[in-house]
């Protein structure tokens, strides 16, 4: 649901993501391709969620048409950012550089990375009238972690 709601964030319809989870379903044999897979969009132009498989890049809301790598690759943003276990499913997955989604840790909620402290967490004790430099004085974060909670937060509300 995270990476639905990555893609939909930049503007893809359910439409295209629904092709594209319908054709890397049908072509890796996996029930959870969004899970599986490395993905990656377009940040200007056209709406394409691409996959990297086997050295080759398909446009998976496409039906799989190929991409030309070298003129679309500079374009591209890592929907993923994912760590994978040794089954080749999905174990982590970090959406910003401070913020980090594990299931093993706080059950999944986002977190500042390296830490256990959920973004939510920061945010509310934020809007219950915790100063910034307070918070990151006591839970011996930076201010720049602390805006990076703010940042995700808001983004998930959008």
């Amino acid at each position: 649901m995270r990476v639905i709601s990555f893609m939909r964030h930049f503007g893809y319809s359910f439409t295209d993501i629904h092709k594209a989870h319908s054709w890397l379903k049908n072509e890796t044999g996996q029930l959870k391709p969004f899970a599986t897979e490395t993905l990656w969009i377009e940040n200007l132009g056209a709406m394409n969620i691409y996959a990297e498989m086997q050295d080759l890049l398909p446009v998976a809301n496409r039906g799989g048409q190929l991409a030309f790598e070298e003129l679309v690759r500079e374009k591209l943003v890592s929907v993923s950012n994912m760590t994978f276990d040794e089954s080749g499913v999905a174990s982590s997955w970090t959406p910003q550089d401070v913020v980090k989604i594990d299931p093993d840790v706080q059950f999944g909620r986002p977190c500042i990375a390296g830490t256990r402290i959920p973004t939510a967490d920061i945010v509310g004790m934020l809007e219950a009238g915790d100063s910034e430099n307070f918070l990151a004085k006591s839970y011996g974060l930076t201010l720049a972690q602390i805006e990076s909670a703010k940042d995700w937060e808001m983004k998930l509300a959008a």
